[in-house]
């Protein structure tokens, strides 16, 4: 197994495992600090983590650099480590920048634990520092194969580094080329980064296979989502009614809700039909059906965490799972968002993050993405649908294991 695939393994283990919903920044950086020295070789005293960086006017109070790599005492790599924020942000990239120049490093390292992007700045030259590499932890890619290759201690030098990353600007500018230009009405530069041509021209015949499968099998979802979202519109986002119903109508109301949302599990209708039929229980969820009637249509991504974690809405044993399905009906823009989507999402290579309002929003962006990129009458609702395709039928696992089998390969 080559060196970046390694750190690949540990990465995503560090990234996407739900057991490490908890890990912070600081936590991020003791672990890389252990791949550079246990993956790549680096000796302890070649990796100095908070590394005091001193600008002219700030000697008594140096900024921290989270780790640097020493090549011959001198600073040769600049990690900065963002843990799981979008590395295109310009302050992310400014502040590694600035200790680039500062510690007159010719090359830097940026990740949140999602991506890695590989800067190069040649001393003496204008310009830069230039994006040379961005990949989100694929093992099998040829150019972080041979990146590995490189940062290995006893295979380094900053000569062999400068030959591959002026190579590397060249088949950048090239790839550049063939990546869809898109952009929605929410910036998401999370979801930008983890794009590629690449994967694009994978989910064109993934969509098509799905439309044909749709048609085929008599698949009926479609059109059941759509009398599900008529009905909870009329007898769920109706205020002045469910306002006003009696105990047992709207108990029965209540327990109705599961025949139309199809999606929910039997635990979550139990739990459902337990702690929102009368008191704390009961206010709750009306206060949550009017937040949601209170919601502007561009608004609808805002209020995911309030209604699965604010105590004025959030009922027990009913999370995104629950809301994702009401909400959908509300807002036909809104995508469906359970662990399955998630899933779906890691299958293809993408981290969509952790909590309900970025899962929603990150999904939406790829949807929206692709439903521009297919342009042949594929909608949101169809899509939200696709999941089921991709990892429960024979023809959909068939499909994926043609076009994602790479990406998709233990390492």
């Amino acid at each position: 197994m080559s060196s970046w695939e390694k750190l690949c393994k540990r990465v995503r283990y560090y990234t996407v495992g739900s057991h490490n919903a908890g890990m912070d920044e600081e936590d991020f950086e003791c672990h890389y600090r252990e791949y550079l020295h246990d993956i790549f070789g680096w000796g302890e005293d070649e990796i100095d983590r908070q590394y005091s960086v001193y600008f002219g006017h700030e000697k008594q109070n140096p900024k921290r650099a989270d780790i640097v790599a020493l090549y011959g005492d001198f600073p040769s790599i600049v990690f900065e480590l963002k843990w799981k924020v979008a590395l295109e942000d310009g302050d992310a990239r400014l502040q590694l920048f600035s200790y680039m120049k500062q510690l007159e490093a010719e090359f830097g390292i940026l990740t949140n634990g999602i991506a890695l992007q590989l800067f190069y700045k040649p001393l003496g030259k204008k310009g830069g520092p230039w994006k040379v590499f961005g990949n989100n932890y694929n093992p099998t890619d040829k150019a972080g194969i041979e990146l590995g290759e490189l940062l290995l201690r006893s295979n380094y030098s900053e000569d062999k580094m400068r030959i591959f990353c002026d190579k590397l600007l060249k088949m950048s500018e090239e790839k550049r080329e063939g990546i869809f230009d898109f952009q929605t009405d929410r910036p998401n530069f999370l979801m930008e980064e983890q794009m590629s041509g690449e994967l694009d021209n994978k989910m064109i015949p993934l969509i098509k296979a799905y439309q044909k499968w749709l048609e085929l099998s008599g698949d009926d979802y479609i059109k059941r989502q759509e009398e599900a979202a008529r009905w909870v519109r009329k007898e769920i986002f109706n205020n002045q009614s469910l306002n006003t119903l009696g105990i047992l109508k709207y108990r029965g109301l209540i327990k109705e809700i599961p025949s139309h949302l199809t999606n929910l599990k039997e635990g979550a209708c139990r739990t459902l039909y337990k702690n929102s039929l009368s008191g704390e229980g009961k206010r709750r969820f009306l206060r949550a059906i009017n937040l949601i009637n209170k919601t502007a249509p561009e608004d609808c991504f805002e209020i995911m965490d309030k209604l699965t974690s604010d105590e004025r809405y959030r009922i027990k044993g009913l999370g995104q799972s629950f809301w994702s399905e009401m909400l959908r009906c509300k807002f036909p823009n809104m995508p469906l968002v359970n662990s399955k989507t998630v899933n779906f999402f890691q299958k293809l290579g993408l981290y969509v993050g952790i909590n309900p309002k970025e899962q929603h929003e990150n999904v939406y962006y790829c949807y929206s993405r692709w439903i521009k990129l297919y342009g042949n009458n594929v909608s949101m609702l169809e899509l939200s649908h696709m999941e089921h395709f991709a990892l429960a039928t024979d023809e959909g696992r068939k499909v994926m294991d043609e076009l994602f089998s790479d990406s998709n390969k233990e390492v």
